[in-house]
This record gives C-alpha cells, sequence and structure tokens, in this order.
C-alpha cells in the first residue's frame, strides 16, 4: 500500500508541475504583446484556438492492462499443503480504461496540448486444478489475476480537419505511468509493480460533442467519449 501511495503522490507533483508552467506560459504570453496591437493579436487567438475542444472524457478498450492480464499464468502459491498446478482454464479478460484530458491554445495554428490522466483496470478468472500434499487428493478451485496501469501525460493534437461541429486530428501522448499485476493471494506478478511509458499515438474524429480514436495507446486501441 505505501508504494501506490508513493507513486501516486509523484504524479499529483507531476500536475500540478505542467498546470504551473502552463500558467507562466499563458501569463508571458499576454504580457509580451506589443502595445496597439491588442487587436490584432485577440483575433489571431480565436482563429487558432476559439472553436477547439477543451476538455475530453473516455473509455478504452485494449491497452496495457488487458495485455497483462491475457498473458499472465496463475501462480498458485506452493506451501506445505499444496502442490503445482495441474491444470487451468482462464476466463475471458473483464475490465476498461478511463481517460481525462485537457486541451489549451498555442502559438501554433491548428495545434493544442495539455495534459492527460488515465486508468486502466482488467481482471480474469482461472479455474485451475492443483494436487493437496497433505490430503493426496486432487482439488479444483477459481482464482483471481487482476492488472492496474495508472499515468499522466502529455498530449499533443494537430487538427487537420476543423469544421463547425467537427474536426479530424491527430494526437499524440506522452507521459510516465505505473503498472502492477496481481493475483487473489495479493502476490504481485511484477515484483510490486514498476514504472513504464504511458502514452500513444492515434488518429481521431469529433462529431458533436462525440469522439473517437483509433491507434495504439497504453489506455486503450480504440478509445472514444464526449468532448467539450
Amino acid at each position: 500500500m505505501p508504494r501506490y501511495i508513493y507513486n501516486l503522490t509523484k504524479y499529483a507533483l507531476f500536475v500540478v508541475l505542467l498546470l504551473s508552467i502552463n500558467n507562466l506560459d499563458a501569463q508571458w504570453a499576454g504580457s509580451s504583446s506589443p502595445a496597439g496591437s491588442s487587436n490584432v493579436n485577440t483575433s489571431v487567438v480565436k482563429s487558432n484556438n476559439s472553436e477547439g475542444t477543451k476538455v475530453y472524457l473516455g473509455l478504452g478498450l485494449g491497452g496495457y492492462s488487458s495485455s497483462l492480464v491475457k498473458s499472465a499464468v496463475y501462480q498458485y502459491p506452493i506451501n506445505w499443503i499444496s502442490g503445482n498446478i495441474i491444470e487451468q482454464k482462464e476466463s475471458k479478460t473483464r475490465g476498461t480504461n478511463c481517460i481525462l484530458g485537457f486541451l489549451g491554445k498555442t502559438k501554433t495554428q491548428n495545434l493544442t496540448t495539455g495534459i492527460e490522466m488515465g486508468l486502466g483496470y482488467h481482471t480474469k478468472d482461472i479455474d485451475y486444478t492443483y494436487y493437496d500434499n497433505f490430503s493426496g487428493s486432487v482439488v479444483e478451485s477459481i482464482g483471481t489475476v487482476s492488472s492496474l496501469h495508472v499515468g499522466i501525460g502529455v498530449p499533443i493534437r494537430y487538427t487537420f480537419v476543423h469544421k463547425k461541429d467537427a474536426e479530424a486530428y491527430f494526437q499524440g501522448v506522452f507521459g510516465y505511468g505505473y503498472v502492477d499485476v496481481i493475483d487473489d493471494q495479493y502476490i504481485s506478478y511484477l515484483d510490486g509493480g514498476k514504472s513504464i511509458f504511458y502514452g500513444g499515438g492515434a488518429i481521431g474524429g469529433r462529431v458533436s460533442i462525440f469522439f473517437a480514436e483509433l491507434g495504439y495507446n497504453s489506455t486503450g486501441y480504440l478509445r472514444f467519449g464526449m468532448a467539450f
């Protein structure tokens, strides 16, 4: 538990740092406008950014946690009353990814950037059979393997088609994440979890308030949801 708290604390500090840098950049950009040119600068800012997506919230299918759970082999602990697993049968992987992102203006036409946070959780049940050394019999039971992936990154979006109620774009996300795989015996298959890249790249589109992205992201190969 302390390890999770330690990693989540690092994510929180990273968020504060990014927001602080973004705020300082916005103040610097506003203070550097030459006298008498406020009308021109205002029109440029509106043209570049006033109609862009500011917030997006959605779900993702696939991704890091899903892949790790699918490939995980259940490891029932060997102790004085149990032996090795003889046979096991896996159920389908369940779970999803959640994403929340914020985008802001830049000085480049059609380019926005900001911050994205993501969380993925997937699990699967395993019917397994093992030999019990204590009773000398074969025992059937059910186990569970789960994976948690959290991360935070910087999305960079280039919108190449922009209309009043629709847009198409390329987006890359680059950041830092944490992942772990555990079973129902609280055994970590990654030695207590590990740091990992968070993000990826995709091509996406938005119609009205709905968006969808297809590509490779740690929080899903297909991501969809609402954008405001």
